[in-house]
């Protein structure tokens, strides 16, 4: 079975990486484990132009609207761009047909 996953227009950003032109997400609000366990923020990245693989990236703080903070911090465009260049590197195609490549993010 063949699902396909878009990122919603509407709260995703634009990204260009080298020639290719992606949009990224963030949940506009945590999810009940974000909240209040305080669980790690995941953004999803996919290609604008085709419906490709879906990268989700983890980043091991919480979010910085949680009620339950643990060492919060907030994800910038160049965080996701530095993700986006890792991911690739480490095998993420974002031409396949489907699938989700999952990445987590290290500040090293």
């Amino acid at each position: 079975m063949n699902i396909e996953m878009n990122i919603p227009k509407k709260g995703s950003r634009k990204i260009n990486v080298g020639e290719n032109e992606f949009l990224w997400l963030i949940r506009p609000k945590p999810t009940y484990s974000q909240d209040c366990l305080g669980s790690e923020i995941t953004a999803v990245v996919e290609p604008v132009e085709l419906s490709g693989t879906i990268l989700r990236i983890t980043f091991p703080f919480s979010r910085p609207d949680a009620s339950l903070k643990l060492g919060s911090e907030s994800v910038t465009p160049s965080m996701i761009e530095r993700c986006i260049k890792n991911a690739i590197s480490q095998g993420w195609n974002p031409k396949a047909s489907s699938g989700t490549f999952e990445y987590r993010y290290t500040s090293t």
